[in-house]
């Protein structure tokens, strides 16, 4: 895996942070989904996030996440920078910039998030682009949660990308997540991945677990990791 630029880059952030700066959260997450019935593609996720808080306002995001795809077992990366405004203690406003690798090209997404806790309920939004060898494309999702117990959880989430005008992808899915007593947090979820390509179009349903931890703020870090991977098989 050559991720060892992003690592340094990530492993060098806290180095460059002011020192009135202070970790205010983040999480780690591992994560499997594949497509049900084409288990052959399948992707495997590990990505971390780690948010640092200057004043009440201000803060800043970095994201890494490391991915396998199963069916061609080629490896990609994101890499995601967050600048963060909160409004207050319950709505937060940011702009983005992420970096895809894989196959040893790169990918750069700008854009701009939203995020607004009304008590039991979260939501958070993004729109976004990308125009990299004369493709172009805007890609645009949001997710929300229920908090039914404070352990129990329900949710919706949603993406969508649209590129160079000719392939148009849209992944929707529910699922559910159980937090455990100073402890990891499960999740299930189950969706559909829709595209339509040059006048073709399929859906495929996939399912997906994970586990992982965060600290720090209620939300752990503010915002999602950002990238185009989100679409890709194995969602």
């Amino acid at each position: 895996m050559r991720f060892h630029p992003l690592l340094a880059a990530v492993l060098a952030t806290p180095f460059a942070i002011p020192a009135s700066a202070e970790v205010t959260g983040g999480e780690v997450t591992l994560s499997y989904s594949a497509f049900t019935d084409e288990g052959d593609f399948n992707r495997t996720s590990l990505q971390g996030a780690i948010e640092y808080g200057f004043g009440n306002n201000f803060a800043v995001q970095a994201d890494l996440g490391l991915h396998n795809f199963g069916a061609s077992n080629e490896d990609s990366s994101t890499l995601t920078l967050h600048g963060i405004y909160h409004l207050d203690e319950s709505t937060s406003l940011g702009a983005f910039v992420s970096r895809d690798r894989a196959a040893g090209e790169n990918l750069t997404i700008y854009g701009v998030e939203a995020g607004r806790d009304f008590g039991r309920i979260d939501v958070e939004g993004y729109i976004a682009g990308f125009e990299e060898s004369g493709i172009d494309a805007t890609l645009i999702g949001g997710k929300g949660r229920y908090a039914y117990t404070e352990q129990v959880g329900f949710g919706v989430g949603f993406d969508y990308g649209r590129i160079d005008s000719n392939v148009d992808l849209t992944r929707f899915g529910i699922n559910a997540d159980y937090q455990f007593a100073n402890g990891p947090t499960v999740a299930g979820e189950i969706g559909q991945l829709d595209a339509n390509a040059f006048g073709l179009g399929g859906s495929e349903a996939y399912a997906k677990v994970s586990i992982g931890f965060e600290f720090g703020a209620k939300r752990g870090a503010s915002f999602d990791n950002r990238s185009l991977t989100r679409l890709l098989p194995g969602l």
